[in-house]
């Protein structure tokens, strides 16, 4: 886009936008951005002292104390909470747009657009000024308007003043519209949407500049208002200001500049601090990428008429590419990582369930269908959805849906059938149709009884007139009976009909027609949909909701009991989303893929299971019932949680375990957590906080061991978002086991998440937080595939950075929704996508994957360098203690390569070559298709160049995972020298190690005494009190008292017996150089950690396959406990080898 050069409309001569020099009315002052600080992280400074200072999102920058924003992704987001306390206020700012007669924000303080906010727009058509405030949304607006238009190339100083309920708007000075309001900025709250230049609904970005903006929390006068635009005036009629409009002078210099070297009658000489970067004529020679930014001054030697002043300009020149970001590893552990921190969560919408996920073939197998619409949201049955009489061409034939004689209780409905002679069958639709695979077989069944049939039935797929599977079933009988056949495809065939025939006279009835592929994972699942979840490596499944937990109402909710037992038996249910969008008025839940299926999942994903169940409350978006919390009914819910665990957890000898094994699997699936609720919120009349306490309380009372997913609402910007979490830090304050993790939701615009990676840094640590639904959403493509693109998916991948530094506090995270049916969705964007043959990843499903499979056991602290260039460049670090790597995440969102620069202190790079998993794409807009599955996708190859200090060029729009072959380097690894390692423990007796037991100080003494040098070499005395004589720890604890390793207490003390703490362990280890990676406790350290920790501070790695014959051994220490090898290695002397990183024993003494 071309710039143009703005005007100030009050004098008619061109103008720059110098930042104002004068020393302005500055009482109440508490923001002011002049634009003439910014760094290279983005960071706008706050020239007020107040500290506000602001974030810049997307490519805006500085030029000449004038900040431009182009109008594609540029706008500023200012600190939360600004406005809070304020009863009046002043807003300023000093703007000229490159356009006009286009709807677009200056500036916003608000939560959201259907809550409480203030603004500065323009209306459409005519681009008249207006200012709005509204504690709810713009039905409730009162507003501020102008009868001037805002010009294009015009610069406007614009002045909101609130004086109570006085409001009043400036320009240039002058009085443009007066009202009164009963609506203060404080009443907006804690606003977290304060944005210069972005709309919180769907409108353009501001395109133009800006060069002063104030926020005052007081009204200023009238007099001081006109005092302020009155210095603005002056300052942009100084004819050097305006030379310098054309000089291409920005904070950040990447290309030559044209120094003017006269302004009207003064003559301008330019000096450079640093000619080797910037001449003094304005030629850039910019550092080699990898190199950090060049810090110039220059200075302006302006003579007119003999008078000489100077007028300096701090820029920094840009490294080649997008700059550097440097990255200094301290080596300091960080926070320990869980295996939970990348899950799934499964929801069925779009189709995600039956037509989905669900292997089954036939839609509306059971005659159960219903529909309903989001006009009177009234269930409706229709038994014979996506059936129909066959062939077409026919007639005659009687197909009636009956309840006469049902099935079951639970399956009432059942088609009754009467051939006749040019039209004997009938035939379903199947969604998009049968889809069959040359040589695949297919498994299917149906149940049906006749009075008068005695032909032949034969169930086959047919295309254009064409059979392609076929098999006949014969001896209908005259009860409810399963037949089952299996068909194979002749030919590849899609959009086929499943037609059943009857080759006869008389009436047959059907119930539950099935048709499953044989290669369905377990029977059940649609194994390319599971086997792209299994390649996450997913730490848990969180299901079946969401929203479809709570139900549109409470009849509408998913109840786990009717999802278990027999498949026929099970009550079918209509689903909540197909109020969502018209066009799914039939979407249905057959609980096919039922609570059991789940746990099955959970066992073939080898992660997690995490269930939802109801708390009493329907969708507070929709119906918003309760059940009464004093009632028997609510007594049930509880009820059914507490029934849930058994059957998930419960012995054979039990009700709901006895089914389980009934249904094929008499082990337990030992879930660990349960959630109760999804997006509820406290209100007065629902009374959501008592009703998740007494869930809690009933819970833990039989299950004590089970964790308790808590939820903190449907956003993390509301007030509802504040009440919870102050509610949940309450309970757990006296009781630690009140939940085990608050669930968050956030789907949010995209730069929300670069803005937000620091969400959780300063979060208190006391309770854990699961990052539950998450998705970077864009406001175009809704419910399209395009709605992925490679840009969404960067951003969630930075956010990730943010999540897992934070990970003593985040222990489970997960994207939303999963799956999304092409041409059935009711929301966008969706991980994986997928028609009735094929599959394909979105961009973000290849961040989660990559995520899954590159999380490290802890975080290592990482500091970004002083001058690095952060802007649009995000990073984290781990550390792999099995594979023996650091894991660097980085992501670049821009347009420019970026040199990574890694400094690594703490770990000895071992390898040159690192295996980088990454994705990268040319165009931010980029996404797949059916078509095009795999354009955004994952790559991994080994790169060279990997030492402890080297640079990395991070490619554009790029999501890159470096593995770094590293050894932590801890204070005493491979002292000991040789190639022997001496033992260091012993049992507690002969036979007994007592692994669980707490560690004395004696016994710690005594240990680290045996792996330090010079212990042998002489005696040692201890001075305390309470060791003395010649006791089996008294020459151990004196040497290591000497070297001021330990220390005693107070008292004189040194109380050997005394157990010690995990975080006196660390104190004591650090003195040795080891960080140790195990969170602060004052639990006592057992003596298995114990030995597990000391064999990773000497850097020695044993393995179970490589240990010699005959090591001493221990009773309580056997090859399964997790600690086994540890202790064989520090109770046995052994000589040995390293391969390929591992300790290879090969030989005792």
């Amino acid at each position: 886009m071309k710039k143009i050069i703005c005007f100030v409309a009050a004098m008619g001569i061109s103008a720059s936008v110098y930042t104002p020099s004068f020393a302005a009315e500055d009482d109440g002052l508490m923001l002011h951005y002049g634009f003439s600080q910014i760094d290279n992280s983005g960071i706008v400074k706050d020239e007020s002292g107040s500290g506000n200072d602001g974030v810049i999102t997307g490519d805006a920058e500085i030029e000449y104390g004038r900040m431009y924003f182009d109008g594609k992704d540029d706008y500023i987001t200012m600190p939360e909470g600004l406005l809070k306390d304020s009863g009046s206020v002043t807003v300023a700012i000093n703007m000229c747009p490159e356009f006009d007669e286009i709807h677009y924000f200056a500036w916003n303080f608000g939560n959201s657009s259907s809550s409480g906010y203030m603004f500065l727009n323009t209306s459409r058509p005519d681009a008249k000024l207006r200012f709005a405030i509204t504690p709810a949304g713009n039905g409730d607006e009162e507003a501020l308007a102008s009868d001037n238009d805002v010009k294009a190339g015009t610069w406007s100083n614009i002045i909101v003043t609130i004086d109570g309920d006085e409001g009043r708007m400036y320009r240039d000075g002058v009085l443009e519209a007066e009202t009164t309001f009963e609506t203060l900025p404080a009443d907006l709250g804690a606003t977290a949407q304060n944005w210069i230049g972005r709309s919180p609904y769907g409108d353009a970005l501001l395109n133009g500049y800006v060069d002063d903006f104030r926020v005052y929390d007081r009204a200023l006068t009238a007099d001081e208002v006109k005092e302020l635009s009155d210095e603005y005036q002056a300052e942009l009629s100084d004819e050097f200001n305006t030379a310098m409009l054309a000089s291409g002078l920005k904070n950040v210099v990447k290309e030559d500049l044209a120094l003017p070297t006269e302004a009207g009658s003064a003559s301008i000489k330019w000096t450079s601090s640093d000619p080797a970067h910037i001449t003094d004529d304005g030629k850039v020679t910019r550092p080699p990428l990898g190199e950090m930014s060049a810090d110039v001054t220059l200075t302006a030697e302006i003579t007119e008429n003999g008078e000489t002043r100077s007028e300096t300009f701090e820029v920094s020149v840009a490294p080649e590419g997008g700059g550097t970001y440097a990255l200094n590893m301290t080596g300091e552990y960080g926070a320990e990582i869980s295996d939970t921190m990348v899950g799934l969560f499964f929801e069925d919408i779009n189709y995600a369930a039956d037509g989905g996920l669900y292997a089954e073939m036939v839609e509306n197998r059971s005659f159960e269908a219903r529909y309903a619409d989001n006009k009177d949201f009234e269930p409706r049955y229709d038994g014979g959805w996506a059936w129909s009489a066959y062939p077409g061409s026919g007639s005659g034939a009687a197909m009636e849906y009956k309840t006469d004689e049902p099935l079951n209780e639970n399956n009432t409905h059942y088609l009754s059938f009467t051939p006749s002679s040019s039209q004997n069958g009938f035939s379903n639709a199947a969604y998009d149709g049968l889809a069959l695979k040359s040589g695949m077989t297919y498994h299917g069944s149906f149940y049906a009884k006749t009075d008068d049939f005695t032909g032949t039935v034969t169930v086959s797929a047919v295309k254009d007139g064409t059979e392609y599977a076929s098999a006949g079933i014969t001896g209908i009988t005259g009860e409810w009976t399963k037949y089952e056949f299996d068909m194979t495809a002749s030919e590849t065939v899609r959009g086929a009909d499943l037609v059943i025939t009857a080759d006869g006279t008389g009436t047959i009835d059907f119930d539950m027609i099935s048709l499953l592929p044989d290669d369905a994972v377990d029977g059940i699942f649609r194994r390319d949909l599971a086997e792209k979840l299994k390649a996450i490596n997913p730490g848990f499944l969180r299901f079946p909701g969401g929203c479809i937990i709570e139900g549109y109402d409470l009849e509408n909710r998913y109840q786990w009991k009717n999802s278990v037992g027999p498949v026929e038996e099970r009550v079918e249910n209509w689903n909540r989303w197909d109020l969502h969008t018209d066009g799914y008025n039939h979407y249905n839940q057959t609980l096919g893929l039922g609570f059991y299926e789940f746990f099955l999942l959970c066992e073939y994903l080898e992660c997690e299971a995490v269930p939802v169940v109801n708390a009493g409350m329907a969708c507070q978006f929709q119906t918003n019932e309760t059940v009464p919390l004093d009632s028997d009914e609510f007594r049930q819910y509880i009820d059914d949680a507490i029934d849930l665990i058994e059957f998930a957890n419960g012995g054979t000898d039990t009700e709901w375990g006895a089914l389980r094994a009934e249904m094929g699997h008499p082990e337990p699936f030992n879930i660990k957590m349960i959630g109760v609720g999804n997006e509820q919120w406290n209100t007065d009349e629902n009374q959501f906080y008592e009703r998740f306490e007494a869930f809690e309380e009933a819970i833990h009372e039989v299950y004590p061991e089970i964790g308790i997913i808590g939820t903190s609402g449907p956003d993390v910007t509301s007030a509802n978002y504040t009440s919870a979490w102050n509610w949940i830090r309450e309970n757990t304050a006296e009781d630690p086991d009140f939940v085990y993790a608050v669930d968050e939701h956030y789907y949010m615009v995209p730069d929300w998440f670069l803005q937000n990676t620091d969400f959780y840094d300063s979060y208190p640590r006391d309770v854990k937080v699961f990052a539950g639904e998450y998705a970077s959403r864009t406001r175009n493509k809704p419910n399209h595939p395009e709605a992925n693109t490679l840009y969404t998916a960067l951003t969630e991948a930075a956010y990730f950075t943010g999540l897992e530094r934070n990970s003593d506090v985040v222990i489970m995270s997960c994207y939303a929704p999963l799956f999304a049916r092409i041409g059935y969705t009711q929301w966008s964007p969706d991980l994986i996508w997928f028609d009735d043959v094929s599959s394909y990843g979105s961009p973000s499903y290849y961040v989660q994957k990559m995520n899954g499979n590159n999380l490290g056991d802890y975080t290592v602290v990482s500091n970004v360098e002083e001058g690095s260039n952060t802007s649009g460049t995000f990073a984290n670090v781990s550390y792999d203690d099995t594979a023996k790597e650091l894991i660097v995440k980085a992501v670049n969102v821009t347009e420019d390569t970026k040199a990574l620069r890694l400094d690594i202190d703490g770990y000895t790079v071992t390898s040159g070559d690192m295996t980088v998993n990454y994705l990268s794409g040319s165009d931010p807009d980029m996404s797949n298709s059916i078509e095009a599955p795999t354009a955004v996708s994952d790559k991994t190859e080994t790169v060279s160049g990997a030492s402890n200090d080297f640079t990395y060029e991070l490619a554009p729009y790029t999501y890159a995972i470096l593995r770094i072959k590293a050894e932590r380097n801890s204070g005493l690894a491979g002292q000991l020298g040789g190639d022997t390692h001496a033992a260091f423990i012993n049992g507690r007796s002969e036979t007994e190690f007592a692994p669980e037991a707490p560690l004395t100080r004696a016994e710690l003494a005594v240990m680290l005494s045996r792996i330090m040098p010079g212990f042998e070499e002489s005696a040692y005395t201890p001075a305390f009190t309470d060791v003395s004589g010649d006791t089996w720890y008294t020459k151990a604890v004196g040497f290591m008292q000497a070297n001021g390793i330990i220390e005693g207490f107070e008292d004189g003390s040194f109380r050997p017996g005394g157990n010690v703490t995990v975080t006196e362990f660390k104190a004591i280890t650090a003195r040795l150089g080891y960080a140790c990676p195990l969170s602060d406790s004052d639990t006592p350290i057992t003596r298995a950690e114990t030995v597990r920790q000391l064999c990773l501070l000497l850097g020695r790695t044993p393995s179970a396959d490589n240990l010699s014959a005959g090591i001493v051994t221990f009773a309580d220490v056997t090859p399964e406990n997790e600690y086994y090898v540890y202790v064989a290695e520090a109770a046995n002397t052994h000589t040995y080898i390293f391969e390929n990183g591992i300790e290879v024993w090969n030989g005792l003494g």
